[in-house]
């Protein structure tokens, strides 16, 4: 459920775009300086409706990478946090309702202790049966390690984080209070001050700590809650931050890139990227129409897909279509097991046609998604898998325009097609896969063989009936 290249169009025109200047790399946060219609001074006033000013960046720049800032005393680093978080709660116009403690720890065990939360996040999530199903429609690789990827990625990043079940933040004691570590303390404080007044877990049943892939719904409030942030941290560089700011900001963007970028797949560093990317130019939508306000009324509404976060024009009225995929049990037998269920939705039905498909026509593809479900399950014994994907598009024509794209992904990954009406027919030895499409709907049936698919197909209606 991710965008780490050139960033989606929000417009739904089916364009991409490259990400404006100024992206806060070192914190994968989507951070953009330059022109773009915001008022920084927003609690007290509606947006502006002309472009802000943009801020330029020196012409000439060092290339070296920037050098960790200088360790400060205790004192001075607390005082500096609290005058930021004067300037937080001046820019997103929230108060916080009781004192937002911080924990000051070293920085290895303010990483030991965000590994930890990472890691113990995966016990009550489905993260290992996501990279099973994400394995299964290639990509990610089989046997991949969603959970430790994400915690490898966050060794990278910068270090502060709110720790949403104790309530605190975890601050590094033992570095300077340079931009980079300015910026993530803004990230965490927002996301603070966020669960104050909107109850992040309790009402959202969100988890900043949990990986940001792979359910539907999470994914489309993550993008609400982080490009909140990233939008707070835009109106911060413009109101407050130096040129020397500026240029510190454009070193650490150039330093070299952790050893776990290399060996991460795209899909996993486009799953972190979305919500942060993709989040902004929502939130800068909502904040566009009415300030702070309009953001702050999309908690109790939030965006409920991810087609609603690409598309901010169809939010709140295009909700998705709700598909029940029917479970198989009875269908396969005895050892077979359900490994995960869910909801694709556009961003990864996109991510998936992309593997095989040019990126425009995957695009425009994906685009007509008006809803989905599926079902995977495998064997304790051989592995073996099977997928049963319904999936529900806005009218014939995107049920068409997403058949054709999806013939040209399934020639690609299973090798030439035969016709077995009323299904489109791919079996290379190691997959046998059909594809049917009727009125505005499509069925995918993955599975090891001829006589396990037949049996799948036996047991689901389609097409099925919208509640």
């Amino acid at each position: 459920m991710i965008q780490s290249g050139p960033m989606a169009d929000t417009s739904g025109s089916g364009v991409r775009r490259q990400p404006p200047a100024g992206i806060v790399a070192g914190t994968l946060l989507a951070v953009s300086i330059v022109a773009c219609a915001l008022d920084p001074l927003s609690g007290a006033s509606g947006p502006s409706t002309a472009p802000a000013p943009a801020i330029m960046l020196p012409t000439a720049i060092p290339t070296a990478s920037l050098p960790a800032p200088a360790p400060t005393s205790t004192a001075d680093v607390q005082a500096e946090m609290d005058g930021l978080e004067h300037q937080i709660v001046q820019l997103r116009g929230l108060q916080p309702t009781s004192p937002v403690h911080r924990l000051l720890l070293p920085e290895s065990q303010v990483r030991a202790r965000l590994a930890e939360d990472l890691l113990t996040a995966s016990t009550s999530e489905p993260g290992q049966g996501d990279a099973t199903v994400f394995a299964l429609l290639g990509l990610l690789p089989s046997g991949f390690d969603l959970r430790r990827a994400y915690v490898d990625l966050s060794a990278g990043q910068p270090a502060d984080f709110y720790e949403h079940k104790s309530r605190v933040m975890v601050v590094v004691s033992d570095r300077g209070f340079g931009i980079v570590e300015r910026l993530a303390y803004i990230r965490a404080y927002d996301f603070a001050l966020q669960d104050q007044h909107f109850g992040l877990a309790g009402r959202l049943g969100y988890d900043p700590a949990a990986c940001p892939c792979i359910d539907e719904s999470s994914a489309a409030v993550r993008a609400l809650i982080e490009g909140d942030a990233a939008l707070l941290q835009e109106q911060w560089l413009r109101t407050y931050a130096t040129l020397q700011d500026l240029t510190d900001l454009a070193l650490s963007e150039r330093g070299p890139a952790g050893p776990a970028n290399a060996v991460v797949p795209l899909f996993v560093l486009q799953a972190v990227g979305f919500p942060k990317t993709l989040g902004l130019e929502f939130v800068r939508r909502l904040y566009l129409k009415g300030g702070w306000a309009a953001v702050d009324a999309a908690y109790a509404n939030p965006p409920a897909s991810t087609e609603q976060i690409l598309h901010p024009e169809r939010y709140p009225k295009a909700a998705p279509v709700a598909i029940d995929a029917p479970y198989l049990s009875v269908a396969l037998g005895s050892g077979w097991h359900e490994v995960g269920h869910g909801v694709l939705g556009e961003w990864n039905t996109r991510a998936l046609l992309e593997t095989e498909v040019p990126q425009p026509e995957a695009e425009a593809a994906a685009f007509g998604w008006g809803g989905d479900a599926y079902r995977v399950y495998q064997t304790a014994t051989s592995g073996e898998s099977v997928l049963v994907w319904i999936a529900s598009w806005d009218g014939l024509h995107d049920a068409g325009e997403f058949a054709s794209a999806f013939q040209k992904y399934a020639d690609a990954r299973f090798g030439p097609r035969q016709s077995i009406p009323p299904s489109l027919v791919w079996s290379n030895g190691q997959a046998y896969v059909t594809f049917e499409a009727a009125s505005d709907q499509t069925l995918w049936i993955l599975a090891p063989d001829a006589a396990t698919a037949g049996a799948v197909r036996h047991a689901v209606r389609f097409p099925v009936l919208h509640p």
